[in-house]
């Protein structure tokens, strides 16, 4: 007997979308079964509904992979551009020292062939199943776009990949070759975003958000045909994408959440005004395996060490120091450690709100690792110990290694304690500022320079709060409240005058009531590109040092650099080599001594699947001959 596997959908509960509407929305949910009978997913529509859940369940962590949304994402999407860093093994994605033994890229490729997979098995079952035209028709448009959405995942990763459609599986097809060519590659992953978009609609299918949508078919659909322009030399393409996200902007279904500092807000937040395909780690009262929405702790894995953090992903000064003045990304993006060189090196980048805490967790961060006692003391065994906090230095020396003092706010939101759990938790893919960048980049790269401009500088009008005026932050005090209270166990001392301050102003960070004037994007990034030597054109700069502010800590950042050709521009002049060789607490500067290699930007194919499948080769950086 034949089976497919259902599982839950990728969030359960309902939101509110923020700045926006106040109306209720529905998510993807389903009861969990272990085992659906492929007799039952072919019976009829509802059976039919049912094994596309198995599909779904993939976007979620899973045993295949299990920190799949946060490794290998951070470690392909982020960690490259030195924007984000890491102590400990995950170091070697901040130095290109990865290679195919890698165990977080072997988890990924399996987790994704998996999803494939079920995909494909889906898609063949559904086409004869005793089910409706219509539903069979839906069905199948989601179940490709799911599918397009990982191969897309897969070519821009590693490149060239084994494809595996409708009738194969690592089961049926377990020795295939990679695609021939870059063409044959992205052409697989447009025929299935085309069809899905062909039939989904805007609006998500009975209102449940974490459906796919035309929206979000469409949107990776351009992007693919983005890859296929950079990677195929074929420039002409780049129009094709422009007009595909004209269209995603003109239908009017999404819009710039009117607040940056609440995109990654764990109140009712499921699925914003400006979210096109996410993860959504769901709040849960357990830390059980099978709790989906709780399996990863990323608040643990992204929050500060001395407070309970496990040092997973750190910021670097360079990216914390590219901001212009009045640019309220930055505060609704991380905070700092007390580190007092900052407030004579660069006052104007000492925060309000973040520097030496966590506004949102009214947690501060100890100036000192005892502090009981003074800055150097002699243990009982005679040692001198330094008990200054590591968190008081630019960059700071653990067990593990080397790190800056700067933390992101977008996971880290509630106190590391296990009595406050995991928070909602958005793990964002696609967002229409993505869209913006996008549709600017094909713009310059068309002719269009205006309209390029006019993109950007409608992301800088949200990134000064120029939208945040109608957004009513009294409705976030009670949630934090009750975190508050709940911090019984925390690790760091609770702030009590940041809780009163949260409660009597209504969110931690407030809001702008009044409209400022932006800088033009266009001559800041003229000068800048000045100032700062870099070779590219100017609105390279541009587009790149926009998504370096926008998307820190989001895992589309190093693709968007590699596609720009920016990536080895932004790394010689943001992190020239060797400029802390010593590893100086007291240095801002990050330590690079590698020199950059533009083959390395492809992942490689993992060990084991050169091992299991011999039709399989690998990418030439990492050749053994090479």
């Amino acid at each position: 007997m034949k089976n497919i596997f259902k599982f839950l959908g990728l969030a359960a509960g309902a939101s509110v979308l923020l700045s926006v509407s106040s109306c209720k929305e529905d998510f993807l949910e389903v009861e969990y079964t272990d085992i659906l009978p492929t007799e039952m997913m072919t019976a009829n529509d509802e059976g039919a509904e049912s094994g596309l859940m198995g599909c779904y369940k993939m976007m979620l962590p899973s045993s295949y992979a299990g920190d799949w949304g946060l490794k290998p994402n951070l470690f392909f999407g982020c960690h490259p551009t030195l924007d984000t860093q890491a102590t400990g093994w995950d170091t070697d994605w901040c130095k290109q020292n990865w290679g195919p033994d890698s165990e977080a890229l072997g988890q990924a490729w399996n987790h994704v062939y998996n999803a494939i997979s079920r995909c494909n098995d889906f898609i063949r079952e559904i086409k004869t199943a005793n089910c409706s035209d219509a539903v069979k028709t839906q069905v199948i448009a989601e179940a490709q776009a799911l599918r397009g959405f990982y191969y897309h995942w897969l070519a821009q990763a590693f490149g060239r990949v084994p494809v595996l459609l409708d009738n194969e599986t690592y089961i049926s097809a377990p020795e295939k070759a990679r695609a021939a060519t870059d063409a044959e590659m992205w052409d697989a992953v447009i025929v299935d975003l085309k069809a899905a978009a062909d039939v989904l609609d805007w609006k998500p299918r009975n209102g449940q958000y974490g459906r796919c949508t035309k929206g979000m078919a469409l949107t990776y659909l351009a992007d693919a045909y983005m890859w296929k322009a950079y990677r195929c030399k074929q420039p002409d393409l780049y129009a094709t994408a422009r007009d595909i996200f004209k269209q995603i902007i003109e239908s009017g279904t999404y819009e710039l959440q009117h607040a940056y500092s609440t995109l990654f807000e764990p109140v009712n937040n499921n699925w914003n005004s400006e979210t096109i395909w996410a993860e959504i780690l769901d709040e849960r009262d357990s830390f059980d395996g099978n709790q989906y929405g709780s399996f990863m702790h990323l608040k643990w894995y992204t929050g500060c060490k001395q407070t309970g953090g496990w040092g997973t992903l750190f910021l670097s000064w360079e990216w914390y120091l590219c901001y212009e003045q009045g640019d309220r990304r930055r505060d609704g993006s991380a905070c700092t450690g007390p580190v007092e060189q900052l407030k004579t090196d660069f006052p104007e980048a000492v925060s309000e709100y973040c520097y030496g805490q966590n506004p949102f967790c009214f947690d501060t961060i100890p100036a000192l690792t005892d502090p009981k006692k003074p800055a150097k003391y002699i243990d009982e065994k005679g040692k001198e110990v330094d008990n200054t906090s590591f968190a008081s230095h630019y960059q700071y020396k653990e067990e593990s290694g080397w790190a800056p003092s700067v933390w992101t706010l977008k996971y880290w939101r509630e106190p590391l304690s296990w009595s406050c759990n995991q928070p909602h938790c958005p793990i964002y893919y696609m967002r229409y500022a993505n869209v913006l960048l996008l549709y600017a980049e094909c713009c310059f790269r068309t002719n269009q320079e205006s309209d390029g401009w006019d993109a950007i500088n409608q992301l800088r009008n949200r990134a000064w709060g120029n939208l945040e005026a109608d957004v009513d932050g009294s409705k976030f005090a009670p949630y934090y409240a009750t975190k508050y209270a709940q911090n019984k166990d925390g690790y760091g001392p609770a702030r009590i005058d940041r809780a009163a301050a949260l409660m009597k102003a209504g969110y931690p960070i407030p809001f702008q009531k009044t409209t400022v004037e932006v800088p033009d994007a266009k001559t800041v990034y003229t000068q800048l590109k000045a100032d700062k030597g870099f070779t590219s054109d100017v609105w390279v700069v541009a587009v790149g040092t926009e998504y370096r502010k926008e998307f820190n800590a989001e895992w589309c950042l190093a693709p968007a650099l590699i596609r720009l050709d920016f990536l080895e521009d932004h790394l010689n002049v943001n992190y020239p080599k060797n400029m802390n060789p010593k590893g100086d607490r007291d240095n801002w500067h990050t330590q690079r001594d590698y020199d950059f290699n533009p083959a390395k930007v492809l992942m490689p194919i993992p060990a084991d699947e050169l091992k299991r499948n011999p039709l399989c080769d690998q990418n030439e950086a990492y050749r053994v001959n090479n």
